[in-house]
């Protein structure tokens, strides 16, 4: 009797075209990027920002969506602080306001004046437990 479980690449594959908005057949869908000023340590049960700063989420079109590699989704979005902010975190969320997390990141801080930008490319790689 055989035993294991392996997510094949052809799965991981699949599963990172069901994400892309350039490979999804028929779905208008958009995801949106915000950042925040918290600090915790991102976790998978993570469904916001630690403190989103209050710059509306930038939508992030298809166009902004590519596949460097077939098990890997990359989101590019830009956001501009309104106001003087510390930018700590960011995420990719379902919907503009509320919605799902889907990805948290925690990284340095960054003291931003109002009109000042960040481009975030944030790279989701989709592998088997036993992949490095």
């Amino acid at each position: 009797m055989a035993v294991g479980q392996k997510w094949t690449d052809a799965g991981q594959g699949y599963a990172i075209d069901i994400l892309d908005l350039n490979t999804r057949a028929g779905v208008s869908a958009t995801y949106f990027g915000a950042w925040g000023s918290g600090v915790t340590t991102p976790a998978v049960g993570d469904t916001a920002l630690v403190t989103e700063n209050p710059e509306a989420r930038t939508a992030i079109l298809a166009a902004n969506m590519s596949q460097p590699t077939s098990d890997t989704i990359r989101f590019v979005y830009v956001i501009v602080a309104t106001g003087a902010r510390t930018v700590q975190e960011t995420g990719v969320f379902s919907a503009s306001t509320a919605g799902i997390c889907h990805i948290r990141i925690v990284h340095g801080s960054l003291a931003l004046e109002s009109g000042d930008q960040v481009t975030y490319t944030v790279n989701l790689r989709l592998k088997d437990d036993t992949e490095v």
